[in-house]
């Protein structure tokens, strides 16, 4: 506990908003660009010209005279009640027939836009919006900092690699929205290629994602890097897991020209294992590589990670380098 405080004392978990402030940036300079345009149509809107367009375009549509009636009140709600009616309308009729009822028909929104003129977004209601969206996603990321410093002082065997949270934003199918965002980008490590994964909650749990594949030399520069990635994502995800040691009999499918390395072996490299031998079997036919040989491995849980858990089928990464084993046995020989 005294090298976490120590740890914890220097700082090493910082937090950068820079993915979500371009965004939102992003997303901002659309509603302004927006509301400039609404503006300039606006500006630009005669209403006598417009209303004898309705009434020459629109001469054929029954309802024509309830709806002068509402567009001559100024009465929004009568006008989209109206509107929802034309639309029915000119669904049914022919499209070469009714370009011009169309037309003059999206014209209406531009004269509700005069009607609505001083109640539309201003551009500092979107920057509002944009710094009410950063302190919220602030305040979460906090929040992220808080359990990942929890989750760091239950692993006994910490490196000091440091960790960068960088918070994203909150979307939808219509895109970028300006709600706080809870999720973030976990950097383990320094450098462009410092090995990372996203954090995120639903309903309250913890979900971790996007892990990646140990024993890549890209992102795991050193044996320790590697060790603080992966012990980080196992706690996350299982408080205590780290300090948890429970003999996990697994399968392996592995190259039949690497049998020597792997018969009697006592440490095994950065392998996929999984906790059925029908899938290891599955597996074997369907990997590159030419022949495999199916293995049975007894390991601890400390040294692995799940990295799926599918009807059943649960697949782990060895994410210890040269992890120990208590047994490894051949029970099927490719020949």
């Amino acid at each position: 506990m005294q090298n976490f405080k120590l740890w914890l004392e220097n700082s090493q978990i910082t937090i950068t908003y820079d993915t979500l402030t371009k965004a939102l940036n992003r997303e901002a300079e659309k509603l302004i660009d927006s509301i400039h345009e609404r503006k300039y149509q606006v500006s630009m809107f005669k209403p006598e010209p417009f209303f004898q367009e309705i009434k020459t375009n629109l001469a054929t549509y029954p309802l024509i005279d309830n709806l002068l009636r509402a567009l001559y009140a100024k009465n929004t709600r009568y006008i989209y009640d109206q509107m929802e009616k034309l639309r029915k309308w000119l669904f049914d009729q022919p499209y070469s027939q009714s370009e011009k009822m169309r037309d003059s028909a999206r014209k209406i929104y531009t004269y509700l836009d005069t009607l609505e003129a001083g109640r539309e977004s201003k551009e500092e209601d979107i920057h509002q919006l944009v710094n009410k969206t950063i302190t919220g996603t602030k305040q979460n990321m906090e929040k992220i900092k808080q359990i990942i410093e929890g989750a760091i002082s239950r692993i006994s065997m910490w490196h000091d690699s440091p960790i960068n949270v960088d918070a994203h934003y909150s979307e939808s199918q219509d895109g970028i929205l300006f709600e706080p965002g809870d999720g973030a980008q976990i950097e383990v490590g320094k450098g462009d290629m410092s090995p990372s994964f996203t954090f995120f909650q639903i309903e309250g749990k913890i979900v971790i994602d996007d892990v990646l594949d140990g024993g890549d030399p890209d992102f795991f520069t050193t044996t320790e890097l590697q060790s603080d990635y992966f012990n980080l994502v196992n706690e996350l995800r299982k408080p205590g897991s780290t300090n948890i040691s429970k003999t996990l009999t697994l399968y392996t499918a592995r190259p039949t020209k690497d049998r020597n390395l792997y018969m009697n072996a006592t440490t095994v490299p950065s392998i996929f294992l999984t906790n059925k031998e029908s899938h290891a079997e599955d597996l074997a036919r369907d990997l590159p590589g030419g022949k495999r040989d199916i293995w049975k491995i007894r390991i601890d849980s400390r040294y692995v990670t799940q990295t799926l858990d599918y009807q059943g089928i649960k697949e782990y990464q060895i994410t210890t380098p040269n992890a120990p084993v208590k047994s490894i046995q051949l029970i099927s020989a490719s020949e």
